[in-house]
């Protein structure tokens, strides 16, 4: 009996049979999805399709076929393809072909097989929300088969490492490891995993890093002119993923970060409001228990905000593109306001005051849904909207609306669980003789 797909009939597209099957009686065939790399010429005709604004990146000429262990099946494809054309063209702040997750994490799947895995499982964590029809069991099973693989390729990679000499390789291996963690990681944060999933992804980086043979890698990413750049690039770009991380998950925790590299790793942070590490180094300071810390050197720091670990670290990665998206004076703003929250928190044991809840609010709403900086709304939104009063109830349903907006946007289920979180802290201070609203809220997931 013939189908549309026989009758060459146009396909609703519905699942798991079109209406025009159902209506009939027939058995829908179905439209399968069938993918197309960008090399295909068929694609021709395609390109003008798609979300206007989104900039379909190349796939450097690497072929379906080109990928540590062999072709990739449908699904994984599928999740690679989300992972070039989605992920990388609108979580990163600095989206594109310069930013690090593109040039450094993907290049280096390329080249290992447990790079791949853990990268693949970071894209499932963006289906999230997605509507993929008959497709979804299919994606959340490699997803998962990902990132079994990948915990399965680090065990085996510490396994050669150990007792490895430092001429046969071991330190493009060691970077491999660290990457596949980094990705780990970064899966457990959007999935909105909770802090037994993703604290000894953080654990093991951080230990990583304190190794003689990672200190000597980092310490000539930074300083070596002679370093090895693409060895250099990656080492620089997975130690600001930690330290970003780590700095999150010290204020979601309300505790010292594992690492101090923002707190005494560089110098000139320590005294320049205008160095590019300074504002993290104020975060970690006050997560610390810093009592010397003044509220004046948060109002004095300059703005910047190229300490992100998604910006090129300089100007020749930066290309053309030689600046920061236009909106940084405000994201930078409310990044301000909401240290200034966290100290008085933190330091004083006291809640922001409403004037200063408004006006960040108001930072909030100014900043437009479009904007590269969307992403990092999180942070601030964590520190300063648990203190919104019952009496800004209408700040606290934006803050709702907009963090339903988020996960609509970049499909990750961090998002609705930062919601779960609030409506929760809110529900428990708006409660007759309750103290909760004085108190700093601590939750298990990474707000950030």
């Amino acid at each position: 009996m013939l189908t549309e797909v026989d009758r060459k009939k146009k396909c609703d597209g519905e699942a798991p049979s079109c209406r025009a099957c159902r209506r009939l009686g027939l058995s829908c065939a179905g439209y399968g999805p069938e993918l197309l790399w960008e090399d295909d010429a068929r694609r021709d005709g395609m390109r003008r399709r798609g979300p206007r604004g989104v900039v379909r990146l190349p796939l450097l000429a690497w072929p379906s076929t080109s990928f540590p262990g062999g072709p990739l099946n449908a699904a994984r494809a599928l999740l690679w393809d989300q992972y070039i054309h989605r992920f990388c063209n609108v979580f990163p702040s600095y989206p594109g072909r310069q930013s690090p997750f593109f040039s450094v994490l993907a290049t280096r799947a390329r080249q290992s097989a447990m790079v791949l895995e853990a990268l693949l499982a970071v894209s499932g964590a963006q289906t999230w929300g997605q509507t993929w029809g008959h497709d979804a069991a299919a994606l959340q099973y490699e997803m998962l088969q990902a990132k079994q693989r990948a915990l399965a390729g680090c065990r085996q990679m510490l396994g050669r490492l150990d007792g490895a000499d430092e001429t046969d390789g071991a330190d493009d291996q060691l970077v491999d490891l660290l990457a596949t963690a980094v990705l780990l990681l970064l899966h457990e944060k959007f999935c909105g995993a909770a802090q037994g999933n993703w604290q000894p992804h953080l654990t093991f980086i951080n230990h990583v890093f304190s190794s003689t043979r990672l200190r000597r890698l980092l310490g000539a990413g930074l300083s070596d002119a002679h370093a090895d750049p693409v060895l250099a690039a990656a080492v620089r770009f997975l130690h600001g993923l930690f330290t970003y991380n780590d700095l999150v998950a010290s204020t979601s925790l309300r505790q010292p970060p594992l690492s101090r590299f923002y707190i005494d790793g560089l110098r000139e942070h320590k005294t320049d409001a205008h160095s590019q590490y300074r504002f993290p180094h104020l975060i970690a300071r006050i997560s610390a228990g810093d009592t010397s810390l003044r509220a004046a050197e948060i109002r004095q720091w300059s703005g910047r905000m190229d300490w992100f670990p998604s910006v090129p670290a300089t100007a020749e990665e930066l290309g053309s593109q030689a600046s920061l998206p236009s909106d940084q004076a405000d994201i930078a703003e409310l990044y301000r306001d909401a240290a200034m929250a966290y100290y008085e928190q933190q330091q004083q044991q006291t809640t922001p005051a409403v004037h200063s809840l408004v006006v960040a609010m108001r930072r909030v709403r100014r900043l437009p849904a479009s904007s590269p900086w969307a992403n990092a709304l999180l942070w601030p939104i964590s520190i300063l909207a648990p203190h919104l009063p019952r009496a800004l109830a209408a700040e606290r349903q934006y803050v709702c609306e907009r963090l339903d907006a988020l996960e609509r946007r970049f499909h990750m289920k961090q998002f609705s669980c930062v919601k779960q979180m609030l409506v929760g802290v809110w529900r428990e201070a708006d409660r007759p003789l309750e103290s909760a609203a004085s108190r700093p809220a601590e939750h298990a997931i990474l707000q950030g």
